[in-house]
């Protein structure tokens, strides 16, 4: 991985010129970063190269993982939601309860599981 993204940055012109590189936290890209950065070291004269992990991505496998720990409850939660969508019944007694609340109605949605 490190051979082909040196490649990339030759072929462009960019070879001494890349300071940083921002990857997942697969065992391979951090392997990737470390060759890079022994690579690049002497070439950057004074810069040092640095590899980062994606914030985004660590959010995202964090978020996963503390959803694992709910997932009967989101499920049950889903279902609900699901149910009242679907019925008109359903959805006009949401829309009473809300006026009777003074909360605003909104109608209720589905999430959507993302990668």
């Amino acid at each position: 991985m490190a051979t082909a993204i040196n490649n990339v940055l030759c072929e462009f012109n960019l070879a001494g010129k890349a300071l940083a590189l921002t990857t997942d936290n697969e065992s391979a890209m951090l392997v990737c970063g470390q060759k890079l950065s022994e690579e690049f070291e002497s070439a950057l004269d004074g810069f040092s190269f640095s590899h980062y992990h994606c914030s985004a991505h660590i959010l995202n496998l964090t978020t996963k993982q503390g959803m694992e720990i709910i997932d009967e409850e989101i499920l049950n939660v889903r279902k609900l939601m699901i149910k009242i969508k679907n019925s008109v019944l359903l959805c006009n007694d949401l829309r009473e309860l809300c006026s009777m609340k003074k909360i605003e109605y909104l109608r209720p949605e589905v999430d959507i599981e993302t990668r």
